[in-house]
């Protein structure tokens, strides 16, 4: 018997684009972002409070800072993304605070503090197409039909920062620190996606339409903490921060979905047309960060040091980043077999799970001093992606399953207690044989075996490049 399934519109799980499975895109402080945040045993300036606290003990005097990504680029090439000769493309302009903070060192105290905000992750990524084509979909009728798709996916995830940290001297050689944030995250999905199939002459058969969207949005209020410690001996100097788990505080979350097929019936008479529809405002909701462990050493000969941190971040079991409290479906459907029945009593469509595996980045750096004036820092950062989740979600936050590596340069020059920094932030990644978003490419419409299941496999090739300018003022 001829079928066809109500959700051949591929309810579509919706892939984060952006950096959203990396826990080192993000750089703070200019100077530490062009060594690749690889300086944690001797860092000493306001970016200690995020890289190593414990540095703050060793500030040589007060200063304010702000550093900017004054300008960023965001591309992603999708080879195959919606099927066999079906590619998708983004690119994105990104422009927003990366860090400002402030510090005091408290006279004649061996402590001193630093306050600061910092934009921790941000990504917005957007894929839209458009595609038309003529060839036979039914045999059975005369001529050619015309197939129209329209995909539009956004992404966007913007987690802030603020917080509050204070280091202590106990002499020449050891220092230790702490410091507590609050942080903010938002983070919204929503796709649409429409297919049609309209025959040439417009009359032979009436459009058959399959159109489904999608739009999920969460915003989690929490609390974090960082410890750390900084020892020096000569020209070496050692370093090491655990940060705990975040502790959700306030939660939000709302979503919607909504599916429609439309004159199917014409050549599947027991899969007759319908629309699902969920729409929920009230959630549970939770995001879940991992206990990590840092640990750095640098080393001073001449005029170079050379930076080396590596951090270990633990893996996250599967949860529920977010479920309706009261789950509910609206659907005419006219079908009552017991297949489409099954189907709707699984629960709600929009359901998010998701989960990580246990990561080990590694950052290395080179400051090259050419005068008293004058710094050149590089920099390499791995930044592996961490998604272990389930593929199957209608809902997915944190899913992009490339690695990404890092290459930074950039040069501070001093002048009158004032240090400017300007450089760049590359990043690469590449990544093969991943699930295709869908499928444009529908085979015979009068085919036994027409089903949902997506097969074709895509590659993904991304850059994110970043010009940073950075400000401290020394007092």
């Amino acid at each position: 018997m001829k079928k066809l399934v109500l959700c051949i519109s591929l309810i579509l799980p919706f892939w984060a684009f952006a950096q959203n499975s990396h826990y080192w895109s993000q750089g703070f402080g200019a100077k530490q972002t062009f060594l690749s945040g690889s300086m944690i045993s001797t860092v000493n300036d306001n970016s200690a409070v995020f890289y190593n606290p414990a540095g703050i003990g060793n500030l040589a005097s007060s200063e304010i800072s702000i550093n900017a990504n004054v300008y960023g680029l965001s591309m992603f090439y999708i080879e195959n993304g919606l099927g066999e000769g079906n590619d998708l493309s983004s690119i994105r302009a990104l422009l927003f605070p990366q860090f400002m903070g402030g510090s005091i060192k408290l006279k004649d105290s061996k402590f001193s503090m630093v306050v600061a905000y910092m934009s921790r992750h941000y990504a917005k990524n957007r894929i839209a197409i458009f595609d038309t084509q003529i060839r036979d979909y039914i045999p059975s009728e005369n001529g050619d039909e015309i197939y129209n798709i329209n995909l539009d996916l956004e992404t966007l995830l913007h987690e802030q920062w603020g917080g509050v940290g204070l280091g202590y001297k106990i002499n020449e050689k050891l220092y230790l620190g702490a410091s507590g944030f609050v942080t903010y995250r938002n983070q919204k999905n929503q796709s649409l996606y429409s297919r049609t199939l309209v025959s040439q002459d417009g009359v032979t058969f009436d459009p058959i339409s399959i159109n489904s969207s999608q739009r999920t949005v969460i915003d989690i209020f929490s609390l974090l903490f960082k410890a750390g410690i900084q020892y020096h001996s000569g020209s070496l100097s050692f370093g090491g921060t655990i940060t705990l788990p975040n502790i959700n505080v306030v939660k939000f979350a709302n979503g919607r979905f909504n599916e429609t097929v439309t004159n199917v019936e014409q050549y599947y008479p027991d899969r007759m047309d319908g629309e699902i529809f969920e729409r929920n405002s009230s959630y549970k909701t939770k995001y879940k960060s991992p206990l990590s462990i840092a640990a750095g050493i640098s080393f001073e000969k001449g005029k170079n040091t050379w930076h080396l941190t590596a951090e270990y971040f633990t893996p996250i079991k599967e949860y529920t980043v977010a479920i309706p409290k009261t789950p509910y479906h609206i659907a005419s459907p006219t079908d009552k077999s017991s297949e489409y029945q099954t189907t709707l009593s699984k629960g709600s469509l929009l359901i998010a799970e998701t989960s990580a595996r246990g990561i080990f980045n590694v950052a290395l750096g080179l400051e090259r001093r050419v005068n008293d004036k004058i710094t050149l820092n590089y920099g390499f950062r791995t930044d592996f992606n961490y998604f272990n989740g389930n593929n199957e979600n209608n809902v997915q936050f944190d899913r992009d399953l490339w690695d990404l590596y890092h290459f930074t340069i950039g040069v501070s020059s001093e002048h009158k207690q004032v240090i400017t920094t300007i450089g760049l932030d590359n990043a690469f990644g590449y990544h093969k044989n991943i699930s295709a978003f869908g499928d444009a490419n529908i085979p015979n419409f009068e085919d036994e075996n027409l089903s949902a299941t997506v097969t074709g496999k895509s590659t993904v090739y991304t850059y994110v490049g970043m010009l940073v300018i950075g400000v401290t003022k020394l007092f």
